[in-house]
């Protein structure tokens, strides 16, 4: 089973433990179905990424305890191309912003 990854938006040090959002506590209870003593990834936008457990699942909190903690990976290793038929106005513009949203590298029209 896939471990999921919750973006959380504090700080974050290996080997303390800390408690999450009502928001997140509900998204890793009731939608991802997660208990207690389950793993977890939390990252922020420090750039790295934190194993952790849930030590504590309460209905509007979760504690969990920070493990090891691991560089990003963000770049996709897919040199993706998109073949793409010119349109006019502001389409040809929203077609290029979401392409490069989804990573394409390399646009040809």
């Amino acid at each position: 089973m896939r471990v999921p990854r919750v973006f959380i938006d504090q700080k974050v040090v290996s080997g303390e433990s800390i408690f999450l959002s009502t928001d997140k506590a509900h998204h890793i209870l009731h939608v991802l179905r997660l208990h207690a003593g389950d793993q977890i990834k939390l990252f922020n936008n420090s750039g790295f990424e934190f194993t952790a457990k849930i030590i504590e699942a309460k209905k509007k909190a979760i504690q969990v305890e920070v493990g090891e903690s691991s560089q990003c990976e963000n770049e996709s290793p897919l040199e993706i191309a998109l073949y793409l038929g010119v349109s006019r106005g502001p389409h040809m513009d929203f077609s290029i912003q979401k392409a490069v949203e989804l990573g394409v590298k390399v646009i040809i029209p």
